[in-house]
């Protein structure tokens, strides 16, 4: 699970999308920069990126669940 940020970027966003960024750049991308081989992508993740940073590991497929929430965007990272 993750937030559901606008699958492109697109200036200067809805409050949602600008709430997001914020988080982002305060809390998520500091975290992100915790620990050995770091990936601070923060909250402003989208699906592709996701995706890209599933295969690392050797996941093969991941998918976007179909569960409507305003806030979370669900995914299933296939082996």
């Amino acid at each position: 699970m993750d937030e559901r940020t606008d699958e492109t970027l697109a200036t200067p966003g809805d409050l949602t999308q600008r709430s997001f960024g914020a988080a982002s750049a305060l809390w998520c991308l500091p975290q992100g920069l915790v620990g050995p081989d770091p990936e601070p992508v923060g909250t402003l993740m989208r699906p592709d990126v996701l995706a890209a940073l599933a295969e690392q590991p050797g996941y093969a497929k991941t998918e976007v669940l179909p569960l409507d929430d305003d806030v979370w965007r669900f995914y299933r990272l296939v082996p």
